[in-house]
Order: structure tokens, then C-alpha cells, then sequence
């Protein structure tokens, strides 16, 4: 059956429910049939308004995971229900929605006012989205507290997060609540096709690395990469797994470190072909340092801008200084320290604005678990539990940064905050990187 004729019969099914009586019942299957009909409308609308090439073009290799291991994940992730892939050489590992969005993401067009925030996740990614927006709109706090960053900011790959059958849960959930409805239909709707229709200058939010991206991005746009040590982002990473029920993490964090071990590189290499899936990656946007180097590799590149999250919780206004400079506005002293003050993360875990989920929609996060902005802390600030775990397990013992002055050795150690880094960082590359 296409998607033409589901539409159609779902669009009439619904109206003759309506019909027949307004009891209490008809009204949830009619709102379910509604929703339906919309989800299959959006399909259509994606399809018919992208270009042919579009729908033909993707340089890379997008392989399904193993039945058996595939099985194993999802007893762990309860927010997937299909399945995941890993995706070109590197083997990103997303969501089985990725095998239909894919193009979009690829392929979608970037204006030479876009300006983007990447990252891997929980490296500070909201954070600088506040900062940035602020920056790039006159610092008109009213506004930004008024719309919620979700709405500033678009999150590209929102979608890929939300799978169909758990969207019905969510429905089941709320009781087919029409304000539900409209709301869960706004955030399952690919990024690409929510910043087609957005009027420029437009902010976009990801965390897929650039390969993944279009390829014109910086050629075209301004983006900004934050990184962070991984031994932070694996705390917080971990706490963000179990908080979202779109993702649902059900164990512990001792599991979850050993997955994010695998999906960073951090084991030795194995040239086994037994062990070959020990080298896969099993979480969401990982593998880490793949993702990282990607964008340490663009570092110079005049449309670029990498900067660490440590520096931030280091010296904010000096960071705030740097993406002014880089997005061609310029802040007298007053402006940046009462933007420092307003980017306090205890202010922004406080800020209404700051939430990735609209109200009317009851069930995608986890209430017994913290919040989605947590301390905000870097490594040298951590607690000794942490601490003694990392040391216990000797797992950073077994690091594959490669050579003495690789660039993984480099940015572990900047992100260490070691001050005798930054002159050795810099000069590891014959370019100096625009901001390191």
C-alpha cells in the first residue's frame, strides 16, 4: 500500500470515527488515526521536496548491526526497538531511522548565515548554544528566555531518537492528548526538513561527526566544535542514557564504560577477525576520538572554531571573546560579564528555556534520574568515587592514542588542563590551529 493510499484511509477512518459518537474512547482512536495520517504526510512532503540527487547520493556505507549482537544491545537500550547501523569507515553507530534519513542530512542545503554547534554528546553542547545564540542576536535575553532553545537552536537529528512504536507508547501514555499530539509530531520531524522552512540566520545543533554532515558545510556556514576529556563526557554520557527514555540505558555504569571503551578506540586495536566486534561501537555517535579528530583535522579552517570545554569552565569571558571575535560581533566588558553571569550553569540548569522537551508531552524522560543539566563539572573538580573508579579499573592504562605527539595524546592532555600543553598543541601542526 503507498503512503498516498495510507493517508487517505487513515484521514477518513479518523473523521468517521468522530461521526459515529464522541465518546471518550472514539476521540483517542480518532486522535491516533489523526496522527498517523500526519506522520505519513510528512513522509510524502520530505520526499516530494527533495531533489532527485537527493534521494540517489550517499558516499557512505551504511551497514545493519548483527542480528544476535543487535538483540543483545537492545536488551540494554529500551528506547530503540528496531535496531542500529554502523556508518562509514569509522563505524558510527545510530539508530536504524538513520537508514531513511540519511540523505536528508547529507544533502541538505546550508546558507552562508547558518551558524552550527557541534559536538559529541555532553561536551558542553547547550552550553554554547545559549552563548552562541546570545551572541549572534544582540544578547536579548527577553527572547531567549521567552522561546525555548529547542525552538532557537534546532537539534538536526532529533528524529532519529524517536522511533515509531515508542511514539505510540508516548501517545498511549497521554491518553492521545491532541496538544500531546502536535507536540511529539514537531520533534519527530527530521531536522533537515524543520530548517528548510526556517528563515535565516538559522542555528543548528548536531552531534553527527562532519563526515556524516554536508559536505559544502564550511565551505558555506560557520561551526563551532567543543570537546572535552572523555573520562567527563563517559560520567555524563552515562547519567544522559538513563535519563532519556528514548534512549533507556538499564544497567550499570560499569557496563556503560566498558561500551564507551569500545566505542572510543580505547582499547588496544585487535586484528583478529573473532574480535572484530570489540572494536565496534556501541553507543550512540560514538566512536569518541573518531569524532573528535574529524573536527581537530578542520581545526584551521577560517569557518571553524574548536574549543574545549575546560577552557570554558576555565575562563568564560576569554571563550565568549573568541566566538564574538568568530561571529564577527563585537561586547564591551560589561556585556561579557553579564553574559558570564547569565551562563552560570547553576542559572541555566534553572532556566526554563533550557528544556529539551515541551511540557505537553508526559514520558520521555526518566524522573528518577538527574536532570539534563547536571554539575557542569571538569576533571580536576571530580569526586574522589569517580576518581577511584577509573583508577580501579586501570582502564586508561590501555589507551590507543598512537604516537608521542599524536593528536589524541595532545587533546587528552589539553583537556587535562595542563598550561604547558597550549604552545605544544599549537605547534603539532604547521598551520596554528584557529582556536585551540
Amino acid at each position: 500500500m503507498t503512503n498516498l493510499v495510507k493517508l487517505a484511509r487513515l484521514s477518513n477512518r479518523a473523521t468517521r470515527i468522530c461521526r459515529v459518537e464522541d465518546s471518550k474512547q472514539n476521540v483517542m482512536d480518532a486522535t491516533y488515526y489523526h496522527w498517523e495520517a500526519l506522520t505519513i504526510k510528512k513522509i510524502i512532503d520530505n520526499l516530494y521536496s527533495m531533489p532527485i540527487s537527493v534521494q540517489k547520493y550517499l558516499p557512505m556505507k551504511i551497514d545493519k548491526i548483527n542480528p544476535d549482537l543487535n538483540k543483545e544491545i537492545l536488551s540494554s537500550f529500551t528506547g530503540e526497538r528496531d535496531g542500529y547501523v554502523h556508518v562509514g569507515p569509522k563505524k558510527y553507530f545510530l539508530t536504524s531511522n538513520y537508514l531513511k534519513q540519511a540523505d536528508g542530512y547529507y544533502n541538505m542545503e546550508v546558507r552562508p548565515d547558518d551558524i552550527w554547534v557541534c559536538t559529541f554528546p555532553r561536551c558542553g553542547t547547550t552550553w554554547m548554544q545559549e552563548l552562541v545564540w546570545l551572541i549572534n542576536n544582540d544578547l536579548d535575553y527577553d527572547k531567549a528566555l521567552e522561546i525555548p532553545l529547542i525552538q532557537r537552536f534546532t537539534f538536526l537529528e532529533l528524529s532519529l531518537l524517536k522511533h515509531e512504536e515508542f511514539q505510540r507508547e508516548i501517545l498511549e501514555l497521554n491518553n492521545y492528548d491532541p496538544k500531546c499530539v502536535e507536540a511529539l509530531s514537531k520533534i519527530c520531524e527530521p531536522g533537515y526538513s524543520i530548517c528548510a522552512r526556517k528563515k535565516s540566520p538559522r542555528h543548528i545543533k548536531t552531534h553527527l561527526p562532519f563526515s556524516l554532515l554536508p559536505p559544502k558545510l564550511l565551505q558555506t556556514s560557520k561551526a563551532i566544535y567543543v570537546t572535552r576529556n572523555p573520562k567527563d563526557v563517559a560520567v555524563s554520557y552515562y547519567y544522559h542514557n538513563r535519563l532519556f527514555r528514548t534512549i533507556g540505558f538499564q544497567s550499570d555504569f560499569s557496563k556503560f564504560w566498558d561500551l564507551f571503551q569500545r566505542d572510543s578506540g580505547l582499547y588496544q586495536a585487535v586484528s583478529e577477525p573473532m574480535f572484530e566486534n570489540v572494536k565496534r561501537n556501541f553507543l550512540l555517535w560514538a566512536p569518541f576520538w573518531s569524532h573528535v579528530e574529524e573536527a581537530w583535522n578542520l581545526r584551521t579552517h577560517p569557518n571553524m572554531l574548536f574549543l574545549f570545554y575546560e577552557d570554558m569552565k576555565k575562563d568564560l569571558p576569554s571563550v565568549i571573546r573568541k566566538v564574538a571575535e568568530f561571529c564577527n560581533k563585537i561586547l564591551s566588558e560589561e556585556q561579557i560579564s553579564k553574559l558570564s553571569d547569565h551562563l552560570k550553569i547553576e542559572k541555566l540548569r534553572n532556566n526554563p528555556s533550557m528544556k529539551i522537551f515541551p511540557d505537553e508531552i508526559k514520558g520521555l524522560t526518566n524522573d528518577e534520574e538527574q536532570g539534563f543539566i547536571r554539575k557542569g563539572k571538569a576533571w580536576k573538580e571530580t569526586s574522589r568515587t569517580k576518581r577511584y573508579f577509573f583508577k580501579k579499573t586501570h582502564s586508561w592504562g590501555k589507551l590507543d592514542l598512537g604516537e608521542k605527539n599524536s593528536p589524541r595524546k595532545l587533546m587528552l592532555k589539553r583537556m587535562h588542563g595542563s598550561r604547558k600543553m597550549r604552545a605544544k598543541l599549537e605547534s603539532n601542526s604547521s598551520t596554528k590551529p584557529f582556536a585551540a
